[in-house]
């Protein structure tokens, strides 16, 4: 398992982004690794304009949180829960 290395952050740069039944999208994120973690279980795609799809996304479990890379230069990363309810994922890029 890869575990992030953060330093002191001089700035607040974390995305909230609210995660309910329905496909939620990110801003434009300008780095190639983040740090993402769901307070509850849902699944996640990225790209410059995606769509979550519950079932067949990619599964996060809850308050793990997962190193994303490969990332391109405005890509977005959208999350869909798998039940009704709601979430936050918090987006963190990494130097």
């Amino acid at each position: 398992m890869k575990y992030a290395s953060l330093s002191a952050p001089r700035e607040q740069n974390t995305l909230r982004v609210a995660v309910t039944a329905a496909s939620a999208v990110s801003l434009p994120i300008n780095t190639n690794e983040v740090l993402v973690t769901v307070t509850a279980a849902c699944f996640m795609v990225a790209g410059p304009t995606p769509t979550a799809v519950a079932q067949t996304s990619v599964y996060l479990a809850p308050n793990i949180p997962y190193s994303i890379g490969g990332l391109k230069e405005g890509d977005r990363l959208a999350f869909i829960l798998g039940a009704v309810g709601n979430a936050d994922a918090y987006i963190t890029p990494l130097p």
